[in-house]
């Protein structure tokens, strides 16, 4: 039996720039130590995984470059955060939570569903510690 959990997660403006506040404090311009790009610190990975997806859409396609842009790189982070959505409910066999949701955004779907067995408690201290701003930043 499928049953919907009390509070279902919505990828709403809020929760997108929830997700670009814990990142880069709304900064653009931010690189991260990776080398992830803009508000959101996207990976060329995770850049490309949109383009693929936006290929399929039939939506035009930007140059990671454009990581930068607040305009795409939003509608980017939507994208993203639908895909995580949609691949962490397939992982953990229901609904994430909106920190599980962070968890895979920071840790990787794969990352966070298997090497922390789905579990916040197991993530590194400092993804934890974003979680709880996010939560703060949501209420």
């Amino acid at each position: 039996m499928f049953t919907l959990p009390a509070k279902a997660v919505v990828i709403n403006p809020q929760l997108i720039d929830g997700f670009a506040y814990i990142e880069s404090n709304f900064n653009d311009k931010a690189i991260g130590k990776a080398g992830e790009k803009g508000a959101w610190q996207f990976g060329k990975a995770a850049w490309a995984d949109c383009n693929a997806e936006r290929i399929k859409m039939g939506k035009p396609v930007y140059h990671w470059s454009k990581a930068h842009d607040r305009r795409i790189a939003s509608d980017y982070a939507h994208l993203y955060l639908c895909l995580i959505h949609g691949r962490l409910w397939k992982a953990l066999d229901r609904e994430p939570s909106v920190g599980e949701l962070y968890a895979a955004y920071n840790c990787g779907v794969n990352g966070f569903a298997n090497r922390f067995d789905g579990k916040i408690s197991k993530c590194p201290v400092t993804t934890q510690n974003a979680i709880s701003k996010l939560i703060k930043y949501l209420k």
